[in-house]
């Protein structure tokens, strides 16, 4: 059973696993030769091993600066099983002063794990410090006997067992389904609020009538940092169903994002606001300016951040002109997104945003590919909230890298990505962004 120490009070922290002194000696990458950005001093660190194939990095800050990182060790694949794969889930504890720790398996049985860099794992830090994990796990129906694809929900600080958070399905879609799944609850989503409470949605195939078909985001809500849960709800409907949510906390709500399909099937990024009590869902808005028809879904998630004054949305515009990321923002009492800005216009691809807010701070990163380079991880940053950002700085090396994830505090940020087949991060202090506007 999986026990890691709780962020804060130090006097208090377990001596769990987690915590030993022992450390995971971290390996260097070497940097793209000739950098002369202010961040050109930070080396990025291995998070999971050499000898295993990594993917799906999501990342949290505790209260005193320890980064959380969790990550996806992949498995072989399963027979029949369309793209699936018998994966595990690791932890890796970065602390502020030290390198970061030996990674923890954090799934009980092995191979049980189902996520990856478009479907991700994902950790959040309640406002008491507890680390908290949600994934989806391969599991069989209790109904009808066909594989299926269930929430788990698992608190990394106490000695807690692992829960189930979606409802078991009726329904049967394993006829239409190319790894052969009854019914799918995945494309998952976990935010803490201030008061002890936790918010998990996930995209749910319960009322599809076939594979393809729009789909239901649901979710579930815990009053006491994971102690209970309250029984899932559906929150809304004709959502693409293979494009992840994304959500944070915000001005006392959540923001939810989603693509949202229409009878022309337009799937355009939306933004939604949830109420606290997961109750009332306002109507949906509409971001971006161009509309993107496309009979099938794209795997592309929008992603969301919230500051002191600002909410923002990253999202790959097919439709936009250039194509590629762009960044809106909008004051958070208002309906409207706006500001429209390509973030790096004259890249060759660029996709797969990350957004973290802090303050009137801004970071996004994102991986682009450009006339004269691999693709790579880059990064912008506001520190006025969003009224200007820096020219895209690229972090990552010569070799390939993708699907980066950021998390942000009020000294630094932290970025990982995959990197042929392994996680990496990197830890950039925010006064030498601050330095570069």
């Amino acid at each position: 059973m999986l026990i890691l120490a709780r962020a804060r009070p130090r006097a208090t922290r377990s001596t769990a696993r987690l915590t030993r002194r022992t450390r995971f000696l971290p390996i260097l990458i070497t940097l793209l030769t000739g950098w002369t950005g202010l961040f050109a001093h930070a080396t990025p660190v291995s998070i999971s091993p050499e000898d295993v194939r990594a993917t799906a990095v999501d990342i949290a800050y505790d209260a005193e600066g320890t980064a959380w990182l969790l990550w996806v060790q992949k498995g072989a694949r399963i027979p029949g099983a369309g793209h699936a794969s018998a994966d595990d889930l690791y932890v890796t504890r970065w602390p502020a002063d030290a390198p970061p720790d030996i990674p923890i398996k954090v799934n009980a049985d092995t191979g049980q794990v189902r996520a990856s860099a478009l479907s991700r794992a994902r950790i959040a830090i309640d406002s008491a410090g507890g680390v908290h994990a949600l994934y989806p796990v391969a599991d069989v129906s209790p109904i009808h006997g066909k594989p299926v694809i269930n929430i788990r929900y698992q608190p990394l600080s106490s000695d807690a067992p692992a829960v189930q958070l979606n409802t078991p399905a009726d329904n049967d879609l394993s006829s239409t389904s190319h790894s052969n799944v009854g019914s799918a609850a995945t494309f998952l989503s976990l935010s803490a609020g201030p008061d002890n409470d936790l918010y998990a949605l996930w995209i749910d195939s319960r009322r599809s009538e076939f594979t393809e078909s729009n789909s239901w985001v649901y979710g579930s809500r815990s009053l006491d940092n994971g102690a209970t849960w309250s029984t899932d709800t559906p929150l809304f409907e004709q959502v693409c169903p293979c494009c992840q949510p994304d959500t944070v906390w915000s001005n006392n709500q959540l923001l939810v994002s989603s693509r949202q399909v229409d009878a022309e099937s337009h799937r355009d990024p939306h933004i939604h606001r949830v109420a606290a009590d997961l109750k009332s869902t306002e109507t949906a808005v509409r971001v971006g300016n161009g509309r993107w028809q496309l009979e099938g879904c794209p795997l592309k998630r929008i992603s969301v951040a919230a500051g002191s004054e600002q909410e923002y949305v990253a999202w790959y515009a097919e439709m936009e002109t250039p194509k590629g990321v762009w960044l809106g923002r909008r004051d958070n009492k208002d309906q409207s997104f706006g500001h429209y800005t390509p973030l790096h216009p004259d890249a060759a691809v660029s996709d797969a945003p990350a957004t973290a807010a802090h303050g009137d701070a801004l970071w996004v990163v994102w991986h682009a590919k450009t006339d004269d380079s691999e693709r790579g991880i880059y990064l912008s940053t506001s520190d006025n909230g969003g009224a200007t950002l820096s020219s895209p700085e690229r972090l990552s090396g010569a070799e390939a890298a993708a699907f980066p994830a950021i998390a942000l505090n009020d000294r630094e940020a932290i970025i990982g990505w995959e990197m042929n087949g392994r996680i990496v991060a990197i830890r950039l202090p925010r006064v030498a962004a601050l330095a570069k506007q």
